[in-house]
């Protein structure tokens, strides 16, 4: 039987689709940076893998304090996951929303987990005359009929960007209207200025907004699998109470450190 998966990267499904090597692939449903990992990372994995005996630390201690110094907020902000999808997942089981928004075209995990586990997906799309940016007011309006709304902040798969006063807006309403805004932010990394492209520094003001981030696209590490939320320390609470335990591997927390 051969398995579909709506994810992309899936060389294999592909190779058993058209009866070709997954190496004759040239892969662009994954956008991962060609330059591929950092030399310090592959150097670690060479020399880190005796440690593969012991069992990672289930509360992340290490690379969670790490990680909060080098973003200037406590360790109670954050939650670290097996990947960015992971923290979704996590979002999405402390939350249990009944309706769940997305901004397309987006990042297929976002309706693919909101369905998994039991909401119902709204949408609005931008047009090929907005250049598929949806409009601020489109996004305000659908965070008034759901309890949580996905965006993608540079969004994949078309890169479309917000501004951050565009952003301040839409958490503004977001709290008004008691609404989960989750801000994607996978591939920050790749933007100029990203620091001046996120809520982070007021990320305090907005206790319905959740920052998701992943070090698999920027620093090359899909196999690894590492990402991380960040939000209000009652909701990281929650979302680390609904996560199965060593789900991060050991090597992934080092190469995170």
């Amino acid at each position: 039987m051969l398995e579909k998966y709506g994810h992309g990267g899936d060389l294999l499904t592909a190779a058993e689709l058209y009866e070709e090597a997954g190496g004759t692939f040239l892969d662009f449903s994954a956008n991962i940076n060609p330059l591929g990992p950092p030399p310090a990372i592959v150097e670690l994995l060479r020399t880190a893998l005796s440690t593969v005996v012991a069992y990672p630390d289930p509360g992340h201690r290490r690379f969670k304090s790490l990680l909060a110094e080098d973003l200037g907020i406590h360790s109670s902000w954050l939650t670290v996951g097996n990947g960015a999808a992971e923290s979704m997942a996590l979002l999405l089981l402390a939350i249990a929303p009944q309706k769940v928004g997305i901004v397309e075209p987006c990042f297929s995990e976002y309706r693919q987990l909101s369905v998994q586990f039991g909401a119902e997906v709204l949408s609005v799309q931008g047009t090929r005359e907005q250049h598929f940016r949806a409009g601020v007011n489109e996004i305000a309006g659908l965070l008034e009929k759901v309890e949580l709304l996905f965006l993608g902040q540079p969004n994949n798969p078309n890169g479309v960007q917000y501004t951050v006063d565009e952003l301040r807006l839409l958490a503004q309403k977001a709290e008004s209207c008691g609404t989960y805004f989750a801000v994607d932010e996978a591939f920050i990394d790749f933007i100029p200025e990203a620091e001046r492209n996120t809520l982070l520094p007021e990320l305090d003001q907005f206790p319905h907004t959740i920052l998701v981030r992943s070090m698999t696209k920027f620093y090359a590490i899909p196999g690894l699998r590492l990402g991380f939320a960040i939000s209000h320390p009652e909701l990281a609470k929650a979302m680390t109470g609904k996560q199965v335990t060593w789900s991060v591997n050991g090597l992934a927390l080092l190469a995170g450190e």
